[in-house]
């Protein structure tokens, strides 16, 4: 419960207790749609209280991992049902379910992290008040968890006889705007402020993807990219070449379109919400053995391949201890990549839900990308892996899925990127990293921008605001069949995600 100050500041707490709760007949009803995080982090929370709560969301949330947090609570002393009465298990141990409050329960408890980290974030936020005391398996290494240390680091910091916190801004979000600066490096457009420069800079660490801004897929000769990309930025009609273009056509929940402009960038400008002290840098390139190197110089050599180079290598998770190393195929698109070669001491988390951000813009780069272990990806707001994978074939981009790894390769001088309908299934990261990708490529077409409402519901508004509180760019309602502009859509409202 929140309470707004005289002062204008805001009071919370409710001194430990929950305020509302149902009863086994009629519980309290909590829809969290596709909300992975709320839907963990309340599960544990509400087993606090004292009554009946129901948690429930969209179908894709009802498809996604709850079991490990499920038993976890049960070890624990609470009681978790299908629905009230019932004493079964929760149909495969997942959502919907109905979890009784019983207050604190002194106990301990291990909780495995292999399908979400958030089962431990969510026991962790509430062990203070539950009196638990929660562990991860033996041979996890809690440096390659970065959520779970970060929810282990903000328990200690907060002030829990009072006091202030500040909550740090969300570095994941960042990554659509420090994309923009790696997409166009030689203009930097965006200062984004606020938000922790990583660790090795003097930040805090405890968000793994303040790495997004020296890790961002780079390509220092944006502009020579540019005009390979073809004829297509030139004679576009209603565009004007002495600014750069994007033309980002949306498909709303009713089916009308938007469709983007990208206003002049020939200074830096600052986006208030976001930032970082550094600027992209390139990745380090992952070492392997000179023999593999060589093969993989020749393989490319020898099909024609532009880019003969190792493979960048980004990993979404460390390689567990037993787990074998991914392996990518040969095939015509893809020689095979030394990334099967790496050891385990050479894949570690080196990003977390940024990482799609940088598959998004890694075929603009100037080398070729691997990002490997997604495995996490496919159990999340959609199967990340696949719809990243089609959407930017679909774009004309040149990309290999192999088990959980996605390779993407520089786009070829004759390639024409872009000009495609993105579907968006649904999720807000889909729609941004495409958005941002959009400001690139010409054409993009986004369906359902307005699932954006779940992280940053103010997305459009922040890209269409003048600057220097945003970057400047036309957004336009269109017809859905024809494309042709209908209004532009300049008041904030307008921008705002409809529900």
């Amino acid at each position: 419960m929140i309470h707004s100050l005289a002062d204008g500041s805001l009071d919370a707490g409710c001194n430990g207790e929950l305020p509302k709760a149902g009863t086994e007949e009629a519980p309290l009803e909590l829809f969290v749609a596709n909300a992975g995080t709320a839907a963990r982090f309340l599960s544990a929370m509400v087993c606090l209280g004292k009554g009946v709560y129901r948690i429930s969301g969209v179908p894709r949330m009802h498809e996604r991992p709850q079991k490990e947090l499920i038993e976890a609570l049960r070890k624990l002393g609470y009681r978790v049902a299908a629905w009230p009465g019932i004493e079964w298990d929760t149909p495969n141990n997942k959502l919907p379910a109905v979890f009784f409050g019983k207050g604190p329960i002194s106990g301990s408890v291990t909780v495995s992290v292999e399908e979400s980290s958030q089962f431990a974030s969510a026991l962790l936020l509430s062990s203070r008040a539950g009196q638990w005391d929660v562990s991860i398996p033996a041979g996890a290494n809690p440096d390659e968890l970065p959520y779970v240390e970060m929810t282990r680091e903000l328990v200690k910091a907060f002030p829990h006889d009072g006091g202030e916190f500040q909550i740090e801004a969300d570095a994941s979000s960042a990554s659509y705007f420090h994309a923009v600066n790696a997409l166009f490096g030689k203009i930097q457009p965006v200062n984004v402020l606020a938000c922790q420069p990583p660790k090795s800079q003097g930040g805090t660490g405890w968000q793994i993807d303040a790495e997004f801004p020296r890790l961002a897929p780079l390509n220092e000769n944006m502009y020579s990219a540019r005009q390979q990309i073809g004829e297509c930025w030139k004679g576009t009609k209603g565009m004007s070449e002495s600014r750069l273009t994007l033309l980002l056509w949306a498909v709303l929940i009713q089916c009308a379109h938007l469709s983007i402009k990208m206003g002049q960038v020939a200074h830096r400008w600052r986006i208030q919400q976001k930032a970082t002290t550094s600027s992209a840098q390139r990745v380090l390139r992952a070492t392997v053995a000179s023999r593999t190197g060589f093969f993989y110089f020749v393989s490319r050599c020898l099909l024609g391949h532009e880019n003969i180079h190792d493979p960048y290598i980004i990993s979404r998770k460390r390689l567990g201890e037993f787990e074998p190393a991914p392996k990518l195929e040969a095939s015509e698109a893809s020689p095979v990549s030394p990334v099967a070669f790496l050891t385990l001491a050479e894949l570690r988390t080196h990003l977390g839900d940024s990482i799609m951000t940088a598959i998004t813009i890694s075929g603009l780069a100037d080398g070729p990308y691997a990002f490997v272990q997604l495995g996490v990806l496919r159990k999340q707001e959609c199967e990340r892996v696949k719809a990243l994978h089609e959407e930017l074939k679909k774009c004309n981009f040149r990309v290999v899925e192999s088990g959980d790894t996605l390779e993407v390769l520089p786009i070829r001088n004759e390639a024409q990127p872009g000009h495609a309908r993105i579907a968006t299934y649904h999720d807000h990261r889909m729609a941004m990293c495409f958005a941002t990708l959009g400001l690139a490529v010409p054409g993009l077409k986004i369906e359902d921008p307005s699932c954006v409402r779940k992280t940053v519901p103010s997305f459009f508004q922040i890209l269409a605001a003048p600057p220097p509180n945003g970057l400047g760019v036309e957004i336009w309602e269109c017809d859905p069949k024809s494309g042709e502009r209908l209004r532009r859509l300049q008041d904030p409202k307008d921008l705002e995600p409809r529900k």
